[in-house]
């Protein structure tokens, strides 16, 4: 998980340990010192965090592949937006007809 939150930082965002670290809301850059030599890992916080963070691109961190290795190291912006489409269809599938229409209503707005 270190070398890829490290590959991860260094390679497809391309943030150096000082811009990490800060973003992160670190007050230096010990933590991710010993992140990168793999003797700790930050906590989910900061994970949440990272997942925050864009590339050039406007992609962001796949936390998912930091943790488990499998997948793409980042979520193209593309995926992100299909991802939320997939989850609202889903939430507004469960509800009644007259709420959703009522919802659909509301955000029209």
């Amino acid at each position: 998980m270190c070398r890829r939150l490290r590959l991860l930082a260094e390679d497809y965002l391309e943030i150096d340990l000082k811009n990490l670290s800060d973003n992160l809301g670190y007050k230096n850059d010990t933590v991710l010192r010993k992140v990168w030599k793999g003797d700790v890992f930050p906590d989910t916080e900061r994970l949440v965090m990272l997942a925050k963070l864009k590339n050039n691109d406007g992609s962001t961190p796949n936390i998912h592949w930091i943790i488990t290795g499998e997948g793409c190291p980042l979520l193209l912006k593309a995926d992100v937006e299909a991802s939320i489409q997939a989850r609202l269809t889903s939430v507004f599938s469960t509800l009644p007809k007259n709420k959703s229409q009522s919802l659909l209503l509301f955000l029209e707005q």
